[in-house]
C-alpha cells in the first residue's frame, strides 16, 4: 500500500517532514532569530501544523476502514481544516511585516524630510540639477550621486518635488533618493527591505499550501465520496404533524 494517496508527491511530502529543509525551501526561509518574535511564532505554528497534517494524511493512505474515495475525502477535510487553521497566522505575518516596513520607511526617510524653512534652498538646488542635466556632461550622473550622499539638504530637495523639477526621470530620482536613504539611515533602510522580504514569505506559504492541497487528495475521488455519502446519524423520518 502506498505511503500517500498521491504517490507522485511522495518525495515532496517526505521532504516537508524533515526538520527544516522542506519547510524552509517551500514555505518559510527564515530561522527563529531572523525575524521579529511574534512573526517567528506564527511561522512556527504553521510549520508544526503542516507537518502534523502530512502525518495524518500519510496514515489515512493505509486506513483499511475507508474506501479509496473516503480516504481522499478524509484527506481533503484535513487539508481544509489546516488551511483554515493557518490562515490567521499567514494574515498576521503579512500585516505585521507590512506595518514594520512602513515604520522602517518612515524612519529611513526622516533624515531627508523637507524643512519648510529651506524651500528657497531646495528650489535653487533643483535649478542647479536641471542646468547640469541640460548640459549633458557624461560625468554629471556620478557627481549627482556623490552630491545626494554628501548633503541631506540636496537629497531633501530632490525628495520634495517631482523629478522634472530637477531635470531627470522619475526612475533616476528614485535611484538618487534611495541612495541617500541608504547613506543617511542605513539601519532603517535595511530594516525596510527586510520587512518587505518577510512579507513576501507569506505569499510563499500560500504557494506551499497550494502544492500541499494537490499532494493531499484527488478532488474527483473526494467528490465520489461526497456524492454517495449516507449520513448514519441523520434523524429518521417522522409523520407530518396534524
Amino acid at each position: 500500500m502506498p505511503k500517500y494517496l498521491n504517490p507522485a508527491y511522495a518525495e515532496w511530502l517526505d521532504l516537508m517532514l524533515t526538520p527544516t529543509a522542506g519547510f524552509k525551501v517551500h514555505f518559510w526561509k527564515y530561522g527563529q532569530t531572523e525575524v521579529e518574535t511574534s512573526i517567528a511564532a506564527a511561522a512556527n505554528r504553521i510549520d508544526f501544523a503542516v507537518k502534523d497534517a502530512i502525518k495524518r494524511i500519510s496514515r489515512i493512505a493505509s486506513d483499511e476502514t475507508k474506501t479509496t474515495p473516503l480516504r481522499h475525502e478524509a484527506s481533503r477535510q484535513i487539508y481544509d481544516r489546516l488551511a483554515a487553521h493557518v490562515a490567521k497566522d499567514i494574515a498576521y505575518i503579512r500585516t505585521k511585516a507590512n506595518a514594520d516596513a512602513e515604520a522602517a520607511r518612515d524612519r529611513a526617510f526622516a533624515p531627508i524630510a523637507a524643512d519648510p524653512d529651506k524651500a528657497a534652498l531646495y528650489g535653487e538646488t533643483r535649478a542647479i540639477f536641471r542646468e547640469m542635466a541640460a548640459k549633458g556632461d557624461p560625468a554629471w550622473p556620478a557627481e549627482a550621486t556623490r552630491l545626494v550622499k554628501s548633503n541631506r539638504d540636496i537629497a531633501a530637495a530632490l525628495n520634495a518635488a517631482p523629478a522634472f523639477n530637477s531635470g531627470m526621470t522619475e526612475d533616476r530620482r528614485g535611484q538618487l533618493i534611495q541612495t541617500a536613504v541608504v547613506e543617511f539611515a542605513p539601519d532603517d533602510a535595511a530594516a525596510m527591505v527586510h520587512a518587505v522580504e518577510v512579507g513576501a514569505e507569506a505569499d510563499k506559504i500560500e504557494q506551499g499550501m497550494s502544492k500541499l492541497r494537490q499532494a493531499a487528495y484527488d478532488t474527483a475521488q473526494s467528490n465520489r465520496a461526497r456524492q454517495t455519502f449516507v449520513d448514519p446519524t441523520a434523524p429518521f423520518a417522522a409523520p407530518p404533524e396534524e
